[in-house]
């Protein structure tokens, strides 16, 4: 019985120990908050001027950063806009209303007036020989304009000349027949060429006009439609269809023209290139020329 009153005698005593050492790390710890309470206190200001100072230099960084940027994206919007034919590759035309366009012109002024000068030979169409003449139109008076009486020939004629073109359309029916050898029997029958392949197409003429107009005369493909609807007077109405497919029909014949162009142009020892913006499927895209000597060669890229 002893023993087991001994034994709660030393635990109760480690207890009290413990409490005390918990007491004395209470009172640490207390004092140690009284200090940072005491020290915020005294600081407060400070410790606030501080944390206000640091917040606003953030801020000011970053607005200084965006602000900068907005700068930058304004110089370069007022130089877009200040480009022009004077100052950049724009066009001339494309100078605005406002601003004085420079027209490039090397020549010197010759202190002469304008228009044809004195002495200088008139240009002009020379008179058809005989053999040249292809259409007669005769113009006479038949009545007087005096009296009214019937006029005589009185063997003076004077004659004017003049060029022009008319425009006819020809419709052709191919007829391709089929034979047989009278001794043997064998059936012949005709080779349709292979431009003659659909029931009615346009012929080798209608298609030159065409791709000239397109790519000699740079006419655009729905203008060329026009055209050629007005030249043969509402006849020949093709689609634009046509004409892109008739376009890219001559471009596959000129596969290895292109190819040899190109190897005789990086050939050279200097090439020169320009582009220009160009509009493809409804995408900003890019013309270039690529010119060295003799030669030049187009492509367009995206």
């Amino acid at each position: 019985m002893k023993n087991e009153f001994y034994e709660m005698y030393c635990e109760e005593v480690a207890k009290n120990e413990k409490l005390k050492m918990e007491l004395k790390q209470s009172k640490s710890y207390t004092k140690s908050l009284e200090n940072r309470l005491e020290n915020l206190e005294t600081n407060m200001d400070e410790i606030v001027t501080q944390a206000v100072e640091k917040a606003v230099k953030a801020t000011s960084l970053a607005y200084e950063a965006k602000i900068s940027k907005l700068e930058s994206q304004v110089a370069s919007l007022k130089s877009t806009l200040n480009n022009n034919g004077n100052n950049s590759s724009i066009p001339t035309s494309s100078t605005p209303i406002n601003q004085k366009k420079r027209i490039p012109n090397t020549r010197e002024k010759s202190g002469k007036s304008i228009g044809g000068q004195h002495g200088h030979k008139k240009s002009k169409l020379e008179a058809f020989n005989d053999e040249e003449i292809t259409n007669r139109v005769y113009h006479k008076e038949e009545v007087c304009h005096n009296c009214g009486c019937d006029t005589v020939e009185t063997g003076e004629v004077s004659t004017r000349d003049e060029y022009d073109i008319i425009v006819t359309v020809t419709a052709t029916r191919h007829h391709f027949i089929q034979t047989k050898c009278s001794k043997c029997e064998t059936v012949e029958k005709p080779k349709i060429p292979s431009h003659l392949h659909a029931e009615n197409q346009y012929g080798f003429h209608i298609q030159a006009i065409t791709l000239a107009l397109l790519n000699q005369g740079f006419v655009s493909m729905s203008r060329t439609k026009e055209l050629m609807l007005g030249f043969t007077g509402g006849i020949i109405d093709m689609s634009v269809g046509y004409v892109a497919k008739l376009q890219k029909k001559l471009a596959s014949q000129l596969t290895e023209f292109m190819i040899s162009l190109r190897l005789m142009i990086i050939a050279q020892a200097l090439i020169h290139w320009d582009d220009t913006v160009i509009m493809i499927n409804k995408k900003r895209s890019c013309l270039r020329v690529y010119v060295s000597g003799d030669f030049a060669y187009y492509a367009a890229h995206k």
